[in-house]
Order: C-alpha cells, then structure tokens, then sequence
C-alpha cells in the first residue's frame, strides 16, 4: 500500500512539474530545519553587482507593468485600493495592471503559464522558492540590490534595518536580492486556556510529553460523558500541511536539509512521526469532518489545533457564534529543546524586461513596503508584521485583537522554511506523509517504509525539478 500510494503521489507530481507548476498549500503557508544563513544586514552591506540603475524618467510616463498576486478576499479588496492610489498619485505616471488568480496555486500557475508563453510580467508576490525554480530555469529574476541600494531610487538604512532580520535575509542568495518581504505569518498552536484549567493544567505545554499529557486528557473528558459521538474528540486536531509537518519536525530537532538536497531518513524525523503516530493511535489526535476548526475550538472539542496567525480574526468569531468565554492564546509548538516558530509567506520581485519597466517596479514595490502600506495590508490579513514601525500604525487592530498583539509581542524566536528551488517539489511529499501518517490502516511498522520511500521519491523529484 505504502509504495504503490508514493507512486501515485509521484505521477501527480511529475503531471504537474510538465504542466509547468505545483500547486501550492492556501496557507502561508509555515519550525524547520536549521536554515542556511544569510548575511547579516548591517550598515556596511552593498550590492556585489556593479549594474548602475540610470533611466531617463521621462521614460517612466504612462509606462504599463503588470503585477500578479495570490491574494483573495478582503486583501485583494484593499491591495486593489492600493494599486488604485498608487496609480493616481505616483509622480512617475506609472500604471499598475493588477492581476488575482485568486490562490497561490493559481498564482503560480499563471506565472508559468505567462512565461513559457513568453509574455512579460513585472512584479510577481510569491514564495521566494518560486523565484528561486523560475530562476534556476529561465534566469529571469532581477537582481533588486542594484536599486536597494540606489542613490536615486534606493532604500535608506533605516527602512532596510526596520525590516525583520530574517525576513529581509531570506530573499538574499550569494549576495543577489532576489526579492524584498511582503507577507509573512507564522504557523502555531491555538489552545484553549480555560478548559486547560478546568482540566487540572496550569501552565501550557512546552515539551512534545506534556502536550500529549494535555491533549490525551481532553480526550479522556469526551470520553467519559455520556455522548459515544464525540469518544474520538478532544485531542489535537490532525493537520498534514506542510508548514505543520515542518514545525513538528523542528520541534525534534529534525534536520532535512543538507549541502546536497533533502534528506528525510533520520532518528530524528524517526522519532517525530512515532511521536505523531502515537497520539492518533491513542486517541489524542483526531481528523475532524469540517475542514474549519474554529467551531470545533469555540465548543470544546478540541483543546487545541495548528493554525496560523490570520486564525485570531476567524477564532474570535467563532467564539462570538458560539457563545463562548473561554480564553485562549496562541502559543509555539512544543519542543525538546526550545520552541521555534516556523515564518512561511510571499515576497515581492521583478522578472527582468526593460530598464525603464524594472525601475517602475521597483518604484512599485518601494511604495508597497512604506510602513503605511505594510499597515494596510496587515489590517486586512492578520498576518505578521515585517518590521517595528508598522506597530505604531496598528493600535486600533491590537486593541480588537489582543490574542494577536500578545502572540506578535511573545513569539519572537522565528526561523525559515527550506528556501530552495526543489522544496516547491520536496513539500508535497511531506504532507503525502502526512496523510500515511494518520490513515487508520498504518501501522507503527510502516513508519520506516514511508521515511525510506520519502527520500527515494525526493531525489526523483529533485532531479526534474525546475
């Protein structure tokens, strides 16, 4: 069963990769393994490229460019807003044509699309993997360090500084700036305070034992009521995304990523998924019937779930539907050592046209990441903020959403997923382990056989990809 279900995860991949995208995961989607550094951003940093950004701005009048993105919903409504304005204020006469596939998939899929049609896009928000595959095959990502750092046209130190330090670093390879943040969230625990207390815990959990402590007695809770129905709630609700996955990886100081690729067959990883069998063999972790866990949360089926930051704004709802006074909070995943907080989201970058076409924008994205701008969108997502002065603009949402400001004032110890062209390919495999993982068939046996057949379908999978 085990090969024959990585087989057939192999061939939808493999459709994919000749259709000339993945989809990837709706959330921002997310502890990892240790990324590789970047360097440090500090006053003295330039770019290596010695490219002098010189356009005649006359040039720059009524010029076109396109900009495609993977937002929906309330941020598409205020980003096309933004565009709006910029259009009628920049001085430049710059004109931003806005395209919203509506997903990240559909994003990425449009940008391939777009390219092997050898149509022109300018400025693209995507995961930094993306550039990074759209690089490596067609060498189209413009180096934004030239303008960064641009007498003109550039960045102050002080913008730069303002911005997360491994935010920023994460769009820099062998010194080229292949982008500059745009969106970030974190992946974590969203956990129910008061029926932790009502259940005899005061304090959360902060090692993968006392979670399971936790969460094994919530379940015990159901089970004892009189209602047979919910026997199998209580506990942790199952998530296979791969921002998940990676947290639980991290949280045993699971390693995957080395100087020659991906490599899953560790003690490590062994334990993680042991750890993660266990608590839905027992009981302690169940997959529910929605696919939304807020209501789930809000009427004590669960005391806690994996989310991400955007969650609080959807939770509290919830707990309004529902009636509910219970406190909760977001909290890190639990760790042997430590608790990491995986960071997962988009970044803006410009695939090379002309001269005049990639300094409008740059000017574009310059004006994106004003602080003003951050704020904006970050009211309408929820998500996590990319520097300190944004906060000064946030005071109204922080004071509707203080589960929110506490996380974003508590959750500090942030890391990086992979940032690598071949994770676009590597992440799918994880979540199909996921989902091995929690089937009811599994046996603890098969554990070792879906970790061997891992890396044997990630060198496959490396090898074709971009």
């Amino acid at each position: 069963m085990i090969r024959s279900r990585f087989l057939l995860i192999l061939l939808i991949i493999l459709t994919l990769l000749v259709s000339g995208c993945l989809p990837q995961s709706q959330e921002l989607g997310t502890p990892t393994p240790t990324p590789t550094r970047r360097p440090t951003i500090t006053s003295t940093i330039t770019p290596t490229s010695t490219k002098v950004v010189e356009v005649d701005e006359a040039l720059l009048r009524g010029l076109q460019i396109r900009f495609i993105h993977p937002w929906a919903t309330e941020v598409q409504n205020e980003l096309a807003a933004m565009v709006d304005q910029f259009n009628q204020t920049n001085k430049w006469g710059i004109h931003v044509i806005m395209e919203s596939p509506g997903s990240a998939g559909l994003a990425a899929k449009t940008i391939w699309a777009e390219i092997d049609s050898g149509n022109v896009i300018n400025v693209v928000a995507a995961p930094i993997n993306l550039l990074l595959a759209i690089d490596e095959k067609e060498q189209l990502v413009t180096d934004l360090g030239p303008y960064i750092f641009s007498k003109n046209y550039g960045m102050t130190q002080d913008q730069i500084d303002d911005f997360n330090k491994v935010f920023w670093e994460e769009g820099i390879f062998h010194d080229k700036y292949y982008a500059i943040p745009a969106q970030r969230t974190i992946t974590v625990m969203i956990y129910n305070i008061s029926w932790a207390k009502d259940l005899g815990f005061a304090t959360i959990p902060s090692t993968p034992e006392e979670f399971k402590v936790q969460v094994c007695s919530a379940n015990m809770t159901q089970r004892r009521d009189t209602d047979v129905t919910n026997d199998g709630m209580g506990g942790w609700i199952v998530s296979t995304s791969s921002t998940t996955l990676l947290n639980w990886l991290d949280s045993f100081n699971a390693s995957i990523q080395n100087q020659t690729g991906f490599r899953f067959n560790s003690v490590e990883v062994s334990d993680a998924f042991t750890y993660l069998f266990g608590l839905y063999k027992e009981n302690c972790a169940w997959s529910g019937n929605s696919p939304q866990p807020y209501s789930y949360f809000a009427k004590r089926q669960t005391l806690v779930y994996t989310g991400q930051l955007q969650d609080v704004i959807l939770q509290s709802l919830a707990m309004q539907r529902e009636g509910s006074e219970d406190n909760w909070e977001i909290i890190p995943f639990p760790g042997i050592e430590g608790q990491p907080v995986l960071v997962s989201g988009f970044s803006y970058g410009v695939l090379e046209s002309d001269p005049e076409r990639d300094l409008a924008a740059w000017l574009f994205i310059r004006w994106l990441s004003e602080p003003a701008q951050q704020a904006r969108l970050l009211k309408a997502s929820g998500t996590y903020p990319l520097g300190s002065e944004v906060m000064t603009l946030m005071n109204e949402y922080t004071s509707e959403h203080p589960q929110w400001e506490r996380a974003v004032n508590t959750i500090d110890e942030l890391t990086s997923q992979p940032q690598d062209a071949d994770w676009m390919v590597v992440s799918p495999v994880l979540e199909d382990a996921g989902w091995q993982l929690f089937n009811s068939q599994t046996k603890s046996d098969d554990i070792k056989k879906i970790i061997e057949e891992m890396d044997l379908l990630t060198v496959e999978l490396s090898e074709r990809y971009p």
